[in-house]
């Protein structure tokens, strides 16, 4: 098969660098580093995906100008590109036919994806597919994703170094993100290593490699690390079966293998030792078990998946429409595991089962199986370069593994997409493989490019609507999502906030609801919606999502927020709390086995004073599912204020057993409440615990003190008033009390 090697011009030259450029959107940081502040509410792949976006609908005008002026540019027509292409049409006959159109087409905030990102990263595939068809080109496409991604790792090492956070995130907006962006990468670096010319660029891919090997190891993800595992595992077996490569290269596959089968004793055996502790991903894998909540709730998450799909088998809920498909089929046991609500699966699979139905999920497994058979091929011509196309089915099969434990986001999907493309190249490659000569002189010098009238005209039209779309479709969406960001950092400043918020919700994009929701939270968790002078801006949050609730009633979370943000704001004015009690009933009728609905309703009557209808709803929120820590949490407190001490007690009791209590709030909640139970012990024990958390507050030595004081152990209570007035003199007029 002979090379196809379009001739260079200025304009393919700069489409090539712009469809590399793109492989900076991973350092794009929208949201606050959340290791530098307590709390950033939008934290979302917002900035990464629009500019992406932006830079394929720029670059697509490029590339249809050079298919216009030669249609080699064209991608080839292999089996795979028709794969890809059956993909993205089952994508949008499942929007067509979505429960919510709306939202299966431009996605969420928090996820950025939607049939009209999915698009752009299909763009993305076909012009790689057509322009890259050398591996110079595509030499430099990797090397430059390895500098990307090494930053990311730079900036992953500082985020260990000065956070104090057991796993990182770095730029990638989460944990397990960072971690298949990083596996990913140790691929990519491997196969730089493979193609490299000079041993200086074999030691920068070997650098990249160790880097992301690291960057891994610290975002504390297994999903991933069993992913690369199972790669490299098939990688090491096909070196030494088909005796690839040099001696060392073999010897490297048999110790990649010794490590693969020892691992699992090694980390069984030495899950206690110091080593595995001080590393989230080593520690979380020597501590999985069949009866590991996080399995146990992906395991029930995937029995919901079962039974949306039997609802709605051939086309699905819609893109972006999981959580529909989890609220109606919603199953009491996860309460024992997860308390938020799933908007994925976590098993891609799954989520493309749910939300495009069978026919969504066989032309997604399509383009694995093309992919495979394909690259396949290339080995069987028998002159292919054989550990290149191995490494790739190492990367693919690593890809597929640590998608059954999550899903994509704009990071994975950019390199999913480019993995793709490589493949396809591989199968068309010349079977020389040597790296692309450089254009002739000729060549260099050739005409400008020339249209007829009704390409012009087709170009015109390309660019009009590219320009709409990346005007109206994403600067505007970016804008008014930085407008919400920005008014949630400023919620202690009542001006600023109202200000911005103001902002945010006048913009009126696809995102509004969004941000509208998240500025619910905003101000239902901070608790200044009942202040009078964030009243406006309340006022204006709530007013969108009664417009949501009213247009479309798909999304449950609508319905709690506005009956959570109604409550708050009734702190201070009692007139909203009808309204709180009329949209919380009505989410209870959507999701009557939600125990957060009847948490938050329960919280409208104790501020009415029906508590006895209070304790009533809080009492069936626990017989939901009596594991249900939060549950429990929210019911045993209004039992002790309420006069049912006793009760409360077993209730409170039974709820540190299975809540998350471990924050200030929480802890000083407990030891404020065992205190007025006269319960000095429990007291005690809880106020041990806040030291442990923050060890150099004066406050909670000086609390421990009265409690011992109380408890009438004065050798103890001296003593830690002592340790108070070290961390803050101010505390030394008060040690003559405990003497």
């Amino acid at each position: 098969m002979t090379q196809l090697t379009p001739t260079p011009n200025k304009l393919l030259r700069f489409t090539k660098v712009g469809l590399t450029g793109l492989l900076l959107t991973p350092l794009i940081v929208t949201n606050r580093p959340y290791f530098f502040t307590s709390q950033s509410y939008l934290l979302s792949p917002m900035g990464k995906a629009i500019a992406f976006r932006v830079g394929v609908e720029v670059l697509l005008i490029f590339y249809v100008a050079l298919v216009l002026s030669d249609k080699k540019f064209l991608p080839p027509k292999t089996p795979l590109v028709w794969a890809v292409l059956a993909y993205l049409a089952s994508t949008v006959l499942a929007t067509v036919v979505s429960l919510d159109p709306y939202r299966s087409w431009w996605g969420t905030l928090e996820r950025m994806d939607g049939t009209f990102g999915v698009l752009h990263y299909g763009i993305f595939f076909f012009m790689l597919a057509g322009l890259f068809r050398t591996r110079k080109d595509w030499v430099a496409f990797f090397n430059f994703s390895l500098a990307v991604s090494v930053v990311v790792g730079i900036y992953a090492l500082v985020e260990r170094a000065f956070g104090g956070h057991a796993g990182v995130m770095s730029t990638l907006d989460g944990r397990p993100f960072l971690a298949t962006y990083a596996m990913i990468h140790v691929f990519l670096a491997g196969l730089s290593f493979h193609l490299a010319q000079t041993q200086l660029t074999r030691a920068w891919a070997a650098t990249a490699l160790g880097v992301n090997l690291l960057t891994l190891l610290m975002a504390g993800e297994r999903g991933a690390l069993v992913g690369l595992a199972l790669g490299l595992l098939v990688l090491a077996v096909a070196v030494l079966v088909r005796r690839m490569g040099s001696p060392s290269l073999r010897l490297a596959a048999i110790a990649v293998i010794a490590i693969s089968l020892a691992a699992p004793f090694l980390l069984y055996f030495g899950r206690e030792t110091a080593a595995i502790k001080s590393n989230l991903t080593l520690y979380r894998l020597a501590q999985s078990s069949l009866d590991d909540s996080a399995l146990m709730s992906r395991v029930v998450n995937l029995k919901v998946s079962g039974r949306a799909f039997a609802a709605r088998p051939l086309l699905g809920y819609g893109p972006e429409l999981f959580l529909v498909a989890y609220n109606r089929n919603f199953d009491t046991k996860q309460l024992a595991y997860e308390h938020s609500w799933m908007d994925r699966s976590h098993n891609k699979l799954a989520d493309v089962l749910v939300m495009q139905g069978l026919i969504g999920l066989l032309a997604y497994l399509g383009i694995f199986a093309t992919a495979g058979w394909l690259l396949y091929g290339a080995l069987r011509g028998g002159k292919s370069d054989a550990f290149a196309v191995f490494l790739t089915l190492a990367l693919l099969l690593a890809y597929f593994v640590q998608n059954l434990f999550l899903f994509d986001m704009p990071a994975s999907y950019m390199l999913f997409y480019a993995t793709l493309a490589w493949a396809g190249f591989l199968r068309q490659e010349a079977p020389a493989l040597s790296p692309a000569r450089s254009p002739s002189r000729s060549a260099r010098s050739e005409p400008p490019l020339r249209f007829s009238a009704k390409q012009q005209a087709l170009l015109g039209v390309l660019i009009l609507a590219m320009l709409f779309s990346i005007y109206q479709f994403n600067l505007k969406a970016f804008a008014q999502g930085r407008a919400g960001e920005e008014a949630s950092a400023s919620i202690g400043d009542p001006e600023k906030f109202s200000n911005r918020t103001q902002a945010a919700l006048s913009g009126q994009s696809w995102l509004t609801n969004d941000v509208a929701g998240t500025l619910a939270d905003v101000l239902t968790q901070s608790g200044t919606a009942r202040n009078p002078a964030y009243s406006q801006a309340a006022g204006q949050v709530a007013a969108q999502l009664e417009e949501e609730i009213t247009t479309s009633s798909l999304d449950p979370r609508a319905y709690i927020r506005l009956g959570a943000l109604y409550n708050v704001m009734g702190g201070g004015d009692r007139s909203v709390l009808p309204k709180a009690e009329a949209v919380l009933h009505t989410g209870i009728q959507l999701t009557p086995n939600w125990p957060e609905y009847y948490d938050a309703l329960a919280q409208t009557y104790l501020l009415e004073g029906k508590n006895d209808e209070a304790l009533a709803l809080l009492k069936k929120a626990v017989d939901i599912n009596p594991e249900n820590g939060v549950a429990l949490w929210m019911y045993a407190f209004p039992l002790i204020w309420n006069h049912h001490e006793q009760e409360g007690r077993v209730v409170l009791d039974a709820a540190t057993q299975r809540y998350n209590y471990e924050n200030r709030d929480d802890l000083k909640r407990l030891v404020n409440t065992y205190y007025q139970l006269r319960d000095l012990a429990k007291a005690i024990q809880f106020e041990q615990e806040l030291i442990q958390l923050e060890p150099v507050d004066a406050t909670h030595r000086y609390t421990l003190a009265t409690l011992y004081k109380a408890s009438g152990n004065a050798v103890a209570a001296l003593e830690e008033v002592k340790i108070a007035a070290q961390l803050d003199p101010r505390y030394n007029a008060a040690i003559g009390q405990f003497q």
